[in-house]
């Protein structure tokens, strides 16, 4: 084997290695509807836990495959969240704004806690399309761009 090819072969299974949760949740959507009941010990089969299976399951449920429609890892679907209108906003500054996990997973506690404390009706949640950034710029910078409410500086006193 040619270095190139080591190379090529590689790329491939860490691309496989990316589409393996959704895949594994795919295909277990599958079974579970063909022959109409969970499969039990399945994960134990596949070497998970039943944690990691359920996350898997839950993670292709909320996101069918026509809408996987960002270029960002499955971890980044899992750390947006479950409500899938603010995860695509999230999803959508992510990847305009190249933020890491630890800043998809900032951006939606900071979302959350806003949305806790303004209320989450659903004229109260996100609205905006877009969000203008640069890779790595705070989130809460960005946020503000998300949300309709304002993000709150560490330092700024509340009535």
């Amino acid at each position: 084997m040619t270095r190139a090819e080591a190379k090529k072969q590689l790329k491939e299974l860490g691309d496989l290695y990316k589409e393996l949760p959704w895949k594994i949740g795919d295909a277990y959507i599958h079974l579970e509807s063909r022959f109409g009941e969970k499969l039990p010990g399945l994960a134990m089969a596949c070497g998970l836990s039943d944690y990691q299976l359920y996350d898997f399951v839950r993670m292709s449920q909320l996101w069918p495959q026509d809408s996987r429609i960002y270029n960002v890892p499955w971890s980044y679907y899992r750390d947006a969240g479950g409500d899938v209108e603010v995860a695509k906003r999230l999803l959508d500054a992510a990847v305009r704004n190249g933020w890491s996990r630890d800043q998809v997973r900032s951006a939606r506690k900071q979302l959350k806690e806003r949305m806790d404390e303004y209320g989450s009706t659903v004229s109260d949640r996100p609205t905006a399309s877009s969000v203008e950034g640069e890779p790595g710029q705070d989130v809460r910078v960005a946020l503000g761009d998300v949300s309709n409410h304002p993000v709150d500086s560490p330092g700024d006193n509340h009535p």
